[in-house]
């Protein structure tokens, strides 16, 4: 009620008045120049020089006004587009749950399937449509989608977040909405490119506050994420205060200390979402062992890739286009066989396409 109170008082409030102003003063600007021009033109029997130029200037500011008045009647459309979806989402019935004769897991031991699945955003626009997929663990599963939005939407609903308004999701052959909805929150992770990182210590990022367990070998792990090096050259070591977009750790080491983090905790679903920008090889192959440190008998792992080499890595790639599994294998099969995936392999990971080399 206060988030759907603040947003109607933003929306409403006078923030709309000073472009709206600015507009108004620009038009009287032109049309007063529009004027003097008529007169100059009037005064003078022939088009001299000032003439021309303070026509041509009214000219221009008419131009200038007119482009501005468009851009502003199209932000106003998207403010009011954007205020409906916000009404809209906000009006949503909340989904009541009986949490008495809902169970509660603590991990996923098996696999969880999606069968024939259809997921809707708040609008009712469709993100995912007949979905039937099952992640296992054990294998790095990759997750290449036409639109990122889709691949984004599976493995939310994965990790808990959302229930599908049709089909079967299956925890361990159970299904999802005889589960509590925060139990397959609680034993998932995700992983992002920035970490993410608090404004803590090393360790307080890595281990959380209550810090790791006693029989935990800590070195092993950060050995394992491949940050043990970066962390040995930081000033204090563990006990060295980092900050979000710290610029002594590059968005490979902030991406590897997440990895680090979620090999202290084992969580059953851990969802990866790798670095987009290009590094040398070295940092890379780095990256990519430190991501097939995940890949555990107890943990189903998936990836959402953008670099080629970690894209070959994953023991399985799912293929979505247009809402659906469009086809699934080995990269190297996909490459075979699938055209739309060799395009997407082009689009997405050749790090040479912007650089223009082919």
């Amino acid at each position: 009620a206060n988030y759907e109170k603040e947003a109607i008082r933003s929306l409403s409030s006078s923030a709309w008045k000073t472009p709206l102003l600015l507009t108004i003063a620009g038009v009287l600007g032109c049309i007063f120049l529009f004027i003097v021009a008529v007169q100059v033109l009037r005064v003078e029997s022939n088009f001299s020089i000032a003439g021309a130029l303070t026509f041509l200037l009214c000219g221009v500011g008419a131009a200038v006004s007119a482009v501005r008045l468009q851009r502003s009647a199209r932000e106003l459309k998207n403010i009011d587009n954007a205020a409906d979806e916000l009404l809209r989402f906000l009006s949503l019935p909340v989904e009541r749950f009986d949490a008495v004769n809902l169970k509660s897991i603590d991990r996923v031991s098996q696999r969880a399937k999606l069968d024939h699945v259809t997921l809707q955003d708040s609008s009712g626009r469709k993100l995912l449509e007949n979905i039937s997929l099952e992640f296992t663990p054990g294998r790095l599963i990759g997750i290449v989608a036409s639109e990122q939005i889709q691949a984004q939407a599976l493995v939310e609903l994965l990790m808990g977040y959302g229930r599908p308004v049709s089909g079967r999701m299956l925890v361990d052959d159970e299904l999802i909405s005889d589960l509590k909805p925060e139990s397959l929150t609680r034993c998932s992770l995700w992983v992002s490119p920035d970490g993410p990182l608090i404004t803590a210590s090393v360790e307080e990022n890595l281990t959380g506050p209550g810090g790791a367990s006693t029989s935990v070998d800590l070195n092993a792990i950060l050995r394992a994420s491949k940050v043990i090096e970066v962390i040995q050259q930081l000033p204090d070591g563990l006990a060295t205060l980092i900050t979000p977009g710290d610029d002594r750790l590059t968005s490979d080491t902030a991406f590897r200390l997440g990895i680090a983090r979620a090999n202290l905790r084992s969580p059953s679903i851990v969802v990866i979402e790798e670095p987009q920008r290009h590094v040398d090889p070295k940092t890379e192959q780095d990256t990519i062992d430190s991501i097939r440190s995940l890949v555990k008998p107890a943990s189903i792992t998936v990836l959402l890739p953008h670099r080629l080499l970690t894209v070959r890595q994953c023991d399985v790639v799912v293929l979505i286009h247009d809402h659906k599994v469009a086809d699934s294998g080995t990269h190297s099969e996909l490459l075979q066989r699938s055209e739309l995936y060799r395009h997407l392999n082009y689009v997405r990971f050749n790090p040479f396409r912007n650089l223009g080399v082919e």
